[in-house]
């Protein structure tokens, strides 16, 4: 597998000379092996594994977590729960690490552990309200229920590792479904979708032993918020992620939306992080840069992510960026190639549904584009959407990317994640304008669960200053800046037919003084 990266260097002043450094080869060296901290028996049919933190000279992918010498599965935590298992058996369980060229570390220790042998029987009653937790009954410390528009997250904390099933409904028949987790935990969270806005509904809560003893833990109603606002702000403008020693520079700009109330930079050493609370919090606030302080000492590369949230409490889709320690520059996304609604072949076998060319739109006003097309013409002056149908791609890959290029600097280029609306619906972002006029391009690409980009699409796009002169027609919806143009219009025209009549009038005075007076 052939591995390249490269720091993409912007000169700050008129020179002709600045630096580039490009990283290219067979990527063969192996992460560090994890260490296997712990595997647990949470009951007969489960064990909990934990390990510790692998390392690569380039990028780390995940972890491959093996029972008894055959791989179990795969996932880029450093936690797994292993269910499905027998009452009174012996396992042995390893980990091995791989990066983002697959390589593979050697094998973690290996720890053995056995389940217990639990007695069958059948459960005891449901207790309405118990007063302390036992490993007979299950008892919540901390129940909280957060709503939103059209969904509702619980959060449940137990005194001892259980399962939870949640049933909910407009009544107390609980009629509309239910949520069950698999695994015993004492921390549980889980989202209820599909809601009606500014709706109560009635929840019931239910805990299961490592017995599978059952137990109402609390029962209670909660309301969701109104639809006043469902769209996504903009993302920042002009993210940038730059090391300097060991910190890293970031920068960014604000969109100009009216609503914004906050950035919140997130930052991970296992990718981009997909959501707000994905990695650790840099930056909060409505500022323009923040620094990373000594990060790139610990983790290279290190992954940020821009999120915007607006006074209604949407998020944006995210901006990202990624720092190299020893890069002087952000670190761009490499070669692309030049074809438009060129898709690559997949770089491993899969059976991932992939969009068409033409299924990837371009949204602004009333003009739409897809990146089938050769080009498109943008206004300089205003947001535009990248926009995937949820039903054209399918829902398990690991990300998709979209690269804007700079058109003042075509060496520079501004990276976005696309996320999934709140109607669940369609992937989008929303890209503010640069305001500037130029040729640039744009590129999306699709990642799998290994970071392995398996699709990438690409057009062009030309930013002009589409604004056109007002009309009458304009003035009738509102918009102040053409009334105020239309008015200054008006009132220069009438001083020119002023003027002009102020003029000819002292001709003609002009030409009475002229004429000879009569004589007798």
């Amino acid at each position: 597998i052939f591995f390249s990266t490269f720091s993409t260097a912007i000169a700050q002043s008129d020179t002709d000379e600045f630096t580039i450094s490009f990283f290219a080869g067979t990527d063969t060296e192996p992460p560090t092996p994890p260490v296997l901290l712990s595997a647990t028996a949470i009951s007969e049919t489960q064990v909990d594994l934990a390990w510790s933190t692998s390392t690569d000279n380039f990028v780390m992918s995940g972890y491959v977590v093996s029972r008894d010498g055959v791989s179990l599965a795969t996932t880029t935590l450093i936690t797994y729960s292993d269910i499905g298992l027998t009452a009174s058996t012996t396992y042995a369980y390893d980990v091995r690490a791989f990066d983002f060229s697959g390589n593979y570390s050697s094998s973690s220790n290996t720890i053995i552990v056995s389940t217990p042998d639990y007695p069958a029987g059948p459960p005891p009653p449901v207790p309405i309200e118990p007063s302390e937790g036992t490993v007979a009954r299950v008892v919540a410390e901390e129940v909280v229920v957060t709503p939103d528009i059209t969904s509702a997250t619980f959060d449940i904390t137990a005194k001892f590792p259980a399962r939870f099933e949640i049933k909910w409904g407009r009544t107390t028949s609980y009629e509309l479904g239910y949520i069950s987790s698999d695994i015993l935990r004492r921390d549980y969270s889980t989202i209820l979708t599909g809601l009606e806005p500014g709706t109560k509904y009635e929840y019931e809560i239910i805990g299961y032993t490592q017995r599978g003893n059952g137990n109402v833990v609390e029962r209670g109603q909660f309301r969701t918020l109104n639809d006043i606002d469902l769209t996504a702000p903009a993302n920042v403008k002009r993210f940038t992620a730059v090391p300097e020693g060991g910190n890293v520079n970031l920068n960014w700009q604000l969109p100009d939306d009216d609503d914004i109330s906050s950035v919140r930079i997130v930052r991970s050493h296992l990718g981009y992080p997909a959501n707000p609370n994905d990695g650790a919090v840099i930056y909060q606030g409505t500022g323009n840069n923040a620094v990373d302080i000594a990060v790139l000492f610990r983790y290279s590369p290190a992954y940020y992510t821009a999120f915007v949230y607006d006074t209604a409490g949407n998020i944006s889709s995210g901006a990202i960026a990624i720092a190299f320690a020893g890069s002087r520059e952000t670190t761009s996304e490499g070669d692309r190639n030049e074809d438009v609604g060129f898709v690559l072949e997949p770089l491993s076998s899969t059976t991932q549904r992939m969009p068409d060319a033409f299924d990837i739109l371009i949204k602004q006003a009333n003009r739409v584009f897809s990146f089938g097309e050769e080009s498109a013409v943008l206004d300089n002056d205003e947001p535009f959407v990248i926009y995937l149908d949820a039903s054209d791609v399918t829902s398990n890959l690991k990300s998709i990317i979209v690269q804007l290029q700079d058109p003042t600097d075509q060496r520079q280029s501004f990276s976005f994640l696309l996320q999934l609306n709140k109607n669940q619906t369609a992937y989008e972002a929303i890209i503010s304008p640069l305001g500037v006029v130029g040729k640039s391009s744009i590129v999306l690409s699709v990642y799998d669960f290994r970071a392995l980009r398996v699709a990438e699409y690409r057009t062009q796009l030309f930013f002009e200053d589409l604004y056109t002169a007002p009309t009458i027609d304009d003035l009738q919806f509102g918009d102040s800046r053409l009334l105020w143009q239309f008015l200054l219009f008006v009132l220069l025209l009438l001083g020119i037919v002023i003027w002009w009549l102020v003029t000819n009038d002292r001709d003609e005075d002009k030409e009475d003084d002229a004429e000879p007076e009569n004589t007798v």
